[in-house]
């Protein structure tokens, strides 16, 4: 990508140092600082601060990826969504207690001592998933549109008759098993006497029956 053009020098008592934009990471000392004097700028009660003092405590948070907006967005919120209250912005201009309050604003936004996912990084990671799930939509519904314009492939064609052939056989076993088969033999006598014909199947035997001979 193009590199970013060099922060643009402010003019004017309330900018009297370098501009830098809200949604861009700060990735040295110089930038850093321009990236402090954005958030002094817009949080009126950290003016008071040196740019200095400032960036020495939003050092951690721009290493870790942050930009101004989240320093601003952390001052206001909570990690929970819940909105620190409005009366706990320092008023007075001592500036241990106003570095004290920013360092515990920002002390929310830590876990063991580092600074936790940005407020820009969460959403940032929330499009990913979404843009991921949505490809992964999108493909499994190409595919099976595929399948369905191809048709059943010749492996599978084969492989279902195989498995209709399979069941075939075996509900014919079945009905044979449940069916026995039943034969009749015609035993030829004299034509003074009657035939006799007998029935055999298997596993069963009819009895003789006598017939008069036409």
């Amino acid at each position: 990508p193009p590199a970013p053009p060099p922060p643009r020098l402010a003019t004017g008592e309330n900018r009297p140092l370098t501009l830098w934009p809200l949604h861009r990471t700060p990735a040295t000392t110089m930038t850093r600082r321009a990236a402090s004097a954005e958030v002094c700028h817009r949080a009126p009660a950290l003016r008071c601060l040196s740019v200095r003092d400032v960036a020495a405590v939003l050092r951690p948070f721009f290493i870790a990826g942050w930009c101004a907006s989240d320093v601003l967005h952390a001052l206001d919120w909570r990690p929970d969504g819940t909105r620190w209250p409005h009366d706990g912005a320092p008023t007075w201009a001592d500036t241990s207690r106003v570095r004290g309050w920013l360092r515990y604003r920002l002390a929310g936004w830590t876990r063991d001592g580092e600074p936790v996912r940005s407020p820009e990084q969460r959403r940032q990671a929330a499009r990913t998933a979404q843009a991921i799930e949505r490809r992964r939509v999108l493909e499994k519904q190409a595919e099976h549109a595929a399948r369905l314009d191809q048709g059943d492939s010749p492996e599978k064609v084969r492989a279902l008759a195989t498995i209709r052939a399979m069941f075939a056989e075996s509900r014919r076993k079945k009905t044979a098993k449940q069916t026995p088969e039943v034969s009749a033999v015609r035993v030829w006598t004299p034509l003074h006497q009657p035939a006799l014909e007998v029935r055999q199947s298997s596993g069963y035997e009819a009895p003789l029956v006598n017939r008069k001979c036409s």
